[in-house]
């Protein structure tokens, strides 16, 4: 299990490049996203039907599965589950897009048994064009308390 004096500041995670497919995207689409399953023609949504543009909330999806399933093969003492602070897509994605992954542990604070670690997140296209940044703050255990002596008996 991994614990939370495991994870280190400038820790950098790369995944192997991820094609965005036509039929993976509609049915998440179908399911999840509504704006994108009935898109107004005319508007950037109606794109997605013409083979084009896929919703965000899909990349996001498609790029943060591969993070959660590193911590799921590290065994993370995780508490809960993450937050997401900031998504941001400057560029739109396309079907037969191809994305790479990159997640860097940027800080990380303790409290009590409790840690949180602040892991950045961003994905490019084959064109080297930024697609997504987001943060994500892990709830991890630690595995001692760490608090000094004083507030030990402070607290008992």
């Amino acid at each position: 299990m991994k614990m939370y004096h495991q994870f280190m500041i400038g820790d950098l995670l790369r995944t192997p490049p991820i094609a965005v497919g036509m039929d993976e995207a509609r049915q998440f689409a179908r399911n999840y996203d509504p704006l994108f399953d009935r898109p107004v023609p005319g508007t950037p949504q109606a794109d997605i039907y013409a083979g084009k543009m896929v919703s965000p909330l899909f990349v996001q999806m498609l790029c943060l599965k591969h993070i959660f399933a590193d911590m799921q093969v590290a065994q993370a003492a995780l508490d809960g589950a993450p937050a997401f602070a900031a998504p941001r897509f400057p560029h739109a994605v396309y079907v037969y897009d191809r994305l790479c992954v990159e997640a860097e542990i940027i800080s990380k604070r303790l409290r009590d048994d409790m840690g949180r670690v602040h892991q950045r997140v961003r994905a490019w296209n084959q064109n080297r064009d930024l697609v997504m940044r987001v943060s994500l703050i892990w709830p991890i255990r630690a595995t001692v308390d760490v608090r000094p002596a004083r507030l030990k008996r402070a607290a008992v």
